[in-house]
């Protein structure tokens, strides 16, 4: 059973680690196939929600995005290169995309004042493809205040609820 330490999540990003969660342990697999991603499950982060493929070489490209990324971006992403992202935008995309395709697990952060002075909540989500290697991640990037931020001490193991220390 694998636990995870999750620091500054949105309450919309710890549901999408226990859907996460909840398909890992239906799989024969240490992650979930990206077939196994059903978007009625994403709910209201759906709009959130964008979908890399990871090439050999660890460069992304994206394959959709929701229209919330698209706003924060600017642009239309659709099978846009990360790198090929204008501003800070390059960036910020690339932020744990690698962890994730190496470690098989979740991986997130906050970056404070990340764009105008406001707060970016981001997440990454690794997926296997149908032969079974790590080629998608799962991306949910958000604009965040503290208020939208779960507790510091959230963890979460597989096939169990989240449990938040005192």
């Amino acid at each position: 059973m694998t636990s995870y330490r999750i620091v500054a999540l949105t309450e919309a990003q710890a549901n999408l680690i226990l859907y996460w969660n909840s398909l890992v342990d239906t799989a024969d697999a240490p992650c979930p196939r990206r077939s196994a991603i059903n978007p009625w499950h994403l709910g209201p982060a759906l709009s959130e929600v964008s979908l890399l493929e990871v090439a050999e070489d660890g460069s992304a490209r994206f394959r959709l995005a929701g229209t919330s990324v698209t706003e924060l971006t600017g642009q239309s992403l659709k099978h846009v290169a990360v790198d090929a992202l204008e501003g800070p935008f390059a960036g910020l995309w690339r932020l744990g995309v690698s962890d994730a395709v190496a470690t098989l697990a979740p991986v997130h952060g906050r970056v404070e004042a990340a764009i105008n002075g406001r707060d970016l909540a981001w997440l990454r989500l690794p997926l296997l493809d149908a032969e079974g290697r790590p080629r998608f991640v799962l991306c949910h990037d958000c604009w965040a205040n503290s208020a939208q931020i779960l507790h510091p001490e959230v963890v979460f193991i597989h096939g169990q609820n989240p449990s938040i220390a005192a």
